[in-house]
């Protein structure tokens, strides 16, 4: 069969004679491919568009490796005209299904079309015009749907985030109570008891009120991490040392050093300087980033606290040698919740080597440090330990 009568099959040019259509042929190139044959490349220039004229193709799209079939075309269909019109590389490439035959024709012949016969011309035109008006509403249907989605989504993300908010606060409430009645009864229990005859008890009694104590430290840090997420955060700045804040917190941080046999040196910038900056939030970040370090530093290591001030900004740095970040768990310290270390290891704790808590510690110190327009960065090897450093412009 002639490719002439191939195209009268087709519904677009059914009402024009062969001898039109051979006319319109003789203006283009007819070119036959082999089925799973590579047609129109992505990425590459494009000057021509197809028409089917017998067979099937696939239009596929390489996304970072991901190759992704974007649709089906068989007998009639267009391809590659986007690419002919605005001049731009093709956003895709053509390969076939089984074996096809194209009527291939450029920008230069489809312009000649137009001048020698443009009633066939414009009707190649108009469905073109179609065909792209089409794509443009499905664009704005599937525009407007995903909207309604992310909406929805929206929607129950606000609610669920109610939802947190009220049962951390009604837990933290209803287990408070039932705490303090515990503290009470062993507190009298203890004064009630010779530890003398009883030391086991006594023992056991101690324990109990370690437990007591931790329990009342994690929930007091659920319900301030609450707040840190679900509120506004407010920066109050006023003018403070650097340097003393610093000590305070190294003070602080001397009972957990002591247990820990661990050694702290610090390297506080001589020239202290009175910054204007929130001070409150500094000392937050401070503290965490020692207890970060001592946490994940092994028993007799080393933590140091440094200082120091460039073009405006007051450089905070916490170094230790302790078990390091890998360079694939890097991008995951400052994302809520998560927990470094080996969660082998892990228990409720404050100071103890590698125990765990809400993997919100880093995340908050981020969020400070973003709200006082600074910046923090780690240096780290896994085995090796980390250096942390924060930068925070103090005019």
């Amino acid at each position: 069969m002639s490719t002439a009568k191939e195209l009268k099959k087709i519904k677009l040019f059914s009402k024009f004679s062969e001898e039109e259509l051979e006319r319109f042929l003789s203006l283009g190139k007819i070119v036959t491919y082999e089925k799973d044959q590579l047609i129109l490349e992505e990425n590459q220039p494009g000057n021509e568009f197809l028409l089917i004229v017998s067979g099937k193709i696939e239009i596929v799209k390489d996304d970072c490796g991901e190759i992704w079939k974007l649709a089906v075309m068989g007998s009639g269909d267009f391809v590659g005209e986007m690419s002919m019109f605005d001049g731009f590389p093709r956003s895709a490439s053509v390969k076939t299904v089984e074996p096809t035959k194209v009527f291939m024709i450029t920008r230069e012949d489809f312009l000649n079309q137009l001048k020698i016969m443009p009633t066939v011309a414009l009707e190649l035109l108009k469905e073109l015009t179609v065909r792209i008006r089409k794509i443009n509403e499905q664009f704005i249907t599937d525009m407007r749907t995903q909207n309604i989605l992310l909406e929805n989504a929206n929607n129950d993300l606000h609610k669920l985030d109610d939802m947190k908010a009220k049962f951390v606060n009604i837990t933290s409430h209803e287990l408070k109570t039932p705490m303090t009645v515990l503290t009470n009864c062993i507190s009298i229990l203890k004064t009630e008891i010779d530890h003398g005859e009883n030391e086991m008890v006594g023992k056991v009694l101690s324990y109990m009120e370690e437990g007591i104590e931790r329990l009342d430290r994690l929930i007091a840090h659920i319900v301030k991490i609450s707040r840190h997420i679900d509120q506004d955060i407010e920066i109050f700045k006023l003018d403070f040392s650097l340097n003393e804040l610093l000590q305070k917190v190294a003070d602080e941080m001397a009972i957990f050093i002591e247990k820990r046999n661990q050694v702290l040196e610090m390297n506080l910038d001589p020239t202290d300087k009175i910054i204007y900056s929130d001070q409150e939030k500094i000392r937050q970040i401070a503290e965490s980033l020692m207890l970060n370090a001592i946490k994940f530093t092994p028993d007799g290591g080393t933590i140091k606290l440094l200082s120091r001030f460039e073009d405006n900004a007051a450089i905070i740095g916490v170094e230790d040698n302790g078990i390091g970040i890998s360079d694939d768990k890097k991008a995951d310290i400052f994302k809520a919740f998560y927990e470094g270390g080996n969660t082998m290891y892990h228990s409720s704790g404050t100071y103890e080597f590698q125990s765990g808590g809400l993997g919100l510690g880093l995340a908050i110190c981020n969020n400070f440090i973003e709200l006082l327009g600074g910046q923090i960065g780690v240096e780290s090897e896994e085995g090796e330990g980390s250096n942390f450093e924060v930068m925070i412009p103090y005019t």
